[in-house]
């Protein structure tokens, strides 16, 4: 199970690391209305593609390394709230 933690945590560091580059560039720091509303977007386009794509990885993962589905998914579950609240704060909620 920690093997299982541990290899999700590296490769999904990864995978987040690109996808926060993808959309760090696209928030907008006005302050304005358009401007939180794109930034709802951006969170929103970020969490959507994030979750997809951990939940890609600990699929392939979980079955190779002995992990029963149960606490694949709630190692799964920690990861997207650790990435989630990043999420948060670049986006500026």
């Amino acid at each position: 199970m920690d093997d299982f933690k541990k290899e999700l945590k590296r490769l999904g560091d990864i995978e987040f690391s690109r996808i926060k580059s993808k959309y760090r560039s696209k928030v907008d720091k006005r302050g304005n209305i358009s401007s939180a509303a794109n930034n709802l977007k951006v969170f929103g386009d970020a969490l959507k593609e994030t979750t997809d794509n951990i939940t890609s990885i600990a699929n392939k993962l979980y079955p190779k390394m002995g992990v029963d589905k149960e606490s694949a998914t709630k190692v799964l579950k920690e990861r997207i709230e650790k990435y989630m609240a990043e999420i948060k704060n670049l986006s500026g909620f």
